[in-house]
Formats: C-alpha cells, sequence, structure tokens
C-alpha cells in the first residue's frame, strides 16, 4: 500500500478533530433537554454521529476520486439542483411559512445544499475549459445568471439561511 501525503494525513486528523469537538458540542448542548424530552440523553449525540461517519464515507471516496470526472457531472449536478429547487417550492414540507426541506423517508434534504455544491463544480468546470477571464464582466456574466436563478429560486423558499 502506498504511502498517504502529508496533506491527506493533515486533512484527516483535521476533520476528525473538528468533528469529534463538534459531536462534544452537540452533546453538551443537548443532553439535557433530550433527557427531559424523549428520556435519551445521546439522542442527538447519535443521529450527528451517524451523519459525521457518512461525511467522512464521502470525504475518502471524494479523495479517490479523479476530479477531472467531475467536469462531465456539472451539467448534470446543475439541472438536477434546478429541479430540486423548484420541486421543493412544490412538494417541499412546509415548517413556519417556508418549504425547503424534501422529505425522504426518515431524513430530509435541503436541495439548496445541493445547489452549492452543483454551482462550486460548475465553476471550477466552466474556468478549466475556457481561457481566464480577462475582465470582471467576462466572469460575472455566465455566474451572475446561473447563481442569480438559483438566488430567486431560494428565496422563494424562503430559505434566508443559505442566501
Amino acid at each position: 500500500m502506498k504511502q498517504r501525503s502529508l496533506e491527506w494525513q493533515l486533512l484527516v486528523l483535521v476533520t476528525l478533530a473538528l468533528t469529534a469537538f463538534g459531536l462534544i458540542m452537540v452533546y453538551s448542548a443537548t443532553s439535557a433537554s433530550a433527557a427531559l424530552g424523549n428520556g435519551n440523553p445521546t439522542g442527538y449525540l447519535e443521529r450527528q454521529g451517524i451523519y459525521a461517519l457518512l461525511g467522512f464515507a464521502l470525504l475518502v471516496i471524494a479523495a479517490r476520486t479523479d476530479f477531472r470526472k467531475l467536469r462531465s457531472l456539472a451539467p448534470t449536478l446543475v439541472g438536477a439542483a434546478l429541479f430540486l429547487c423548484l420541486a421543493v417550492l412544490v412538494v417541499g414540507t412546509r415548517v413556519n411559512g417556508a418549504r425547503r426541506w424534501i422529505g425522504l423517508g426518515p431524513a430530509t434534504f435541503q436541495p439548496s445544499e445541493l445547489a452549492k455544491l452543483a454551482l462550486c463544480v460548475w465553476a471550477a468546470a466552466y474556468l478549466a475549459r475556457r481561457p481566464a477571464p480577462r475582465t470582471l464582466k467576462e466572469l460575472a456574466r455566465p455566474f451572475g445568471l446561473l447563481v442569480g436563478l438559483f438566488c430567486v429560486l431560494i428565496l422563494a423558499e424562503p430559505d434566508l439561511g443559505t442566501v
């Protein structure tokens, strides 16, 4: 097995440290209210721990994936994000007058989070394909249109925490 680079080791170490710190904070902030509410003081900690494990698994998968393959996924990701941002306005779960979440069985999904990832991947793919923009106007045209479209959809939810 080949030796891992220093950057990989640092990334894993920092990720694990921040995740552990976050889990400790979740437990310290929620254990008392969770114990009084449903009798399980570690309920929130367990749920966040599962999400942390899923996130770490995705980190490993992403680190092993050739980033050049993401270029071909950029239009699909943007299309899926646009579709889901439109869909959440129709089929999203309404909470306090806002439709931000799509229910997927026991879990929920916020399309605006996929929109952020899709925009980053699309921007990287766009800039990698073309010569570097010479002016801010050349850069702002394609980015402004797509970002503006997502902003309008997200404000329609309204999801002001994402904007």
